[in-house]
């Protein structure tokens, strides 16, 4: 079984995985071959091209995973072969889908669950907009967490220098002072909102930006999102429902509501940004489709 590794090189932990790639004596290990990301989107050209590879491994966060998903789903692969099967060795930031997953790092750890093939169907989205299509496996919102990564994919020469972590805490910062709600109207199978947003969460997975628990009810298997519209409330109520957020609990206020549906709808006639697995897709309008099983992945 051949296996690819596609390794963020930007990854503060690279050390440690090449480590224990070199140190490796699984049997696996022979027909592996690594590959290195030399620029912003190489791992999804990378994984649109490593076409004989029967299993293909994101190694870095939950952005280069995103970016290995795009790759593995493209048109190009799709029409090609058999999608290959997905892996993950999470040695980014936040690793907010490794950490719901429970996914370790581990180089052996992770020869010993593709042998033994540990690897389930799992739900992806698709997010049509103006400029294409694209793909992610955890979470994907418009209205404020846009905003944030739009901020920080933005900055310039100094700010791209920052840590991740120094990054996001300073565009969450900038966002929150300047972020102004627009009227957005979404669409929910036979559900329709319209009024003034602070963000809507379309989940395939539960958790995003480094441990929230924005969607307690949504799950990878599920064949359907968990769509939470949290409507005009302000930014000092959304502090406040932090710690309950970072805990997984729903919160009980009229303007914050949970749904479930396989399809979303998403339009403004302001500019509002949407980002997916923490990348910035575009914005809106869009729609959002999710498709029950489309991914082979592994998961202990």
């Amino acid at each position: 079984m051949k296996i690819a590794f596609i390794v963020n090189s930007k990854v503060r932990k690279l050390q440690k995985f090449q480590s224990q790639f070199d140190q490796s004596k699984h049997e696996l290990k022979e027909d592996s071959e690594c590959f290195y990301t030399q620029f912003p989107q190489h791992a999804t050209d990378l994984a649109a091209r490593i076409l004989e590879f029967d299993v293909v491994v994101a190694v870095g966060g939950d952005g280069t995973l995103h970016e290995v998903i795009n790759g593995v789903l493209s048109p190009a692969v799709e029409t090609g072969r058999s999608l290959p099967v997905v892996g993950l060795l999470p040695f980014g930031t936040a690793n907010d889908f490794a950490r719901v997953q429970n996914i370790s790092n581990t180089v052996d750890g992770l020869f010993d669950l593709v042998a033994q093939k540990f690897w389930r169907n799992i739900d992806a989205g698709e997010i049509l907009h103006s400029d294409g299509s694209s793909w992610f496996i955890n979470i994907a919102d418009a209205g404020f967490g846009g905003e944030v990564v739009q901020r920080m994919k933005s900055g310039g020469f100094i700010y791209n220098k920052m840590s991740s972590k120094i990054k996001f805490v300073s565009a969450i910062t900038r966002s929150f002072i300047s972020y102004k709600k627009e009227v957005c109207r979404i669409v929910v199978d036979d559900f329709s909102w319209e009024g003034k947003l602070l963000s809507v969460v379309v989940a395939n997975s539960t958790t995003f930006g480094s441990g929230l628990q924005i969607a307690p009810n949504a799950s990878i298997i599920s064949g359907g999102f968990e769509v939470v519209v949290i409507g005009n409330i302000t930014m000092l109520e959304y502090l406040r429902f932090l710690p309950k957020i970072r805990r997984g609990e729903i919160i009980i206020h009229p303007e914050v509501q949970y749904l479930t549906s396989q399809k979303v709808e998403i339009e403004s006639d302001h500019v509002q940004h949407m980002e997916a697995d923490g990348e910035l897709i575009g914005t809106l309008p869009c729609k959002i489709i999710c498709h029950p099983g489309k991914i082979r992945f592994v998961v202990p």
